[in-house]
C-alpha cells in the first residue's frame, strides 16, 4: 500500500523534487500539497483520516508549521509527522517535538534520515 502523504512547501521547486523523491523512494502517494499554514490546516482537518504522513516545512510563506503542529496534535495513532527546515536549532528541534511531531530534519543535510523515516512511517502505515 501507498503512504498517503501530504506536503505543506512554499517552494514549487523544493515541494516538486520531495513529491519526486517520496514517491519514488518510499512508494508515497501526495494526495494533497498546501503553502500556507492556514490552507495546511484546512486540509488535514478536512481529511483528518485520509493521511498517513505530513511533510511540513517550518518556515512558509504565510504561517508557520508550528500552526500547522498544534493543529494536528491530536491525529490517529499511525499518522506522522515530520518537519522540515534549514538547520534547525535544538531549541526549535524541542519546540517541534514537544507539539506533536515525530521527526524534525535539516532540509540542507539530513534527507537521507527523513527519507528512510518515511520508510519506516510506510511500514507502520501498511501493517494498521
Amino acid at each position: 500500500m501507498p503512504l498517503i502523504t501530504f506536503v505543506a512547501e512554499d517552494s514549487e521547486i523544493v515541494l516538486d523534487a520531495l513529491i519526486q523523491a517520496l514517491e519514488r523512494l518510499v512508494q508515497a502517494r501526495v494526495i494533497g500539497t498546501a503553502t500556507t499554514a492556514a490552507d495546511s490546516i484546512a486540509w488535514l482537518v478536512a481529511n483528518a483520516e485520509e493521511w498517513d504522513l505530513a511533510v511540513i516545512d517550518l518556515y512558509l510563506n504565510q504561517g508557520t508549521g508550528l500552526e500547522i503542529l498544534t493543529a494536528v496534535a491530536e491525529r490517529l495513532p499511525w499518522q506522522r509527522v515530520a518537519i522540515l527546515a534549514i538547520d534547525p536549532a535544538d531549541p526549535v528541534r524541542e519546540t517541534c517535538l514537544s507539539l506533536g511531531a515525530n521527526a524534525v530534519f535539516d532540509k540542507s543535510t539530513q534527507l537521507e534520515s527523513f527519507i528512510e523515516f518515511c520508510g519506516r512511517a510506510g511500514k507502520s502505515a501498511s501493517t494498521l
